[in-house]
């Protein structure tokens, strides 16, 4: 059984929000998902209200490409309250991770509409940008599907100008959630910041 809404915020207000209508299918479906209000959107669709904590996981922020994470930033501003906490994870440009992702060789795995054979082309990055093309084979039908996708790779000391440009003072930055002390190599950049 999963736990009543009222029990899992204990009296908090808990929003979702994503652009997406396919990630809140899913959130939705997750336990305890009850428990918070999903909202289709960025973050011009954040209720007008003061909230004590806003959370970006899953390296969003290399999702929201200038000047809409700007923008971002400052409606997380406006809707945190004075003192209020934001959390949010990028990768470290240090760690060059997107060279791993295109020198993969073409994987092939099994899926609910039989074989599929995946690869990706990934560019270096222009101007702390990198655009990736991630291509999918479905062999039973041969149908092919590639879609394209840009990530921002921003330096710490660039995420802490913008977040400071918008009215946040960066706390700490650590390496992963687990609050492990960062490190210029380190692939992760888990950043943790408070309104003024």
């Amino acid at each position: 059984m999963a736990p009543s809404r009222t029990r899992l915020t204990e009296g908090r207000t808990v929003v979702g929000i994503d652009p997406s209508e396919t990630m809140l299918a899913f959130a939705r479906r997750r336990q305890g998902a009850d428990a918070a209000d999903w909202i289709l959107g960025d973050s011009r669709a954040i209720p007008p209200r003061n909230f004590d904590v806003a959370v970006l996981t899953g390296n969003v922020a290399q999702h929201i490409l200038d000047p809409e994470w700007q923008r971002t930033l400052l409606d997380l501003r406006a809707h945190l309250r004075t003192g209020g906490v934001l959390a949010f994870d990028s990768r470290n440009p240090e760690a060059r991770a997107w060279e791993n992702w295109g020198t993969q060789e073409r994987a092939r795995r099994m899926t609910q509409h039989g074989p599929l054979v995946e690869w990706a082309d990934v560019a270096e990055p222009d101007d702390g940008v990198v655009t990736a093309r991630f291509h999918n084979q479905f062999l039973r039908t041969g149908e092919s599907v590639t879609e394209t996708a840009r990530f921002a790779f921003r330096q710490a000391d660039t995420l802490g100008q913008q977040l400071a440009a918008a009215g946040f003072e960066v706390d700490a930055v650590y390496q992963d959630w687990a609050r492990t002390s960062f490190t210029p190599d380190a692939s992760f950049m888990v950043f943790i910041a408070h309104t003024r």
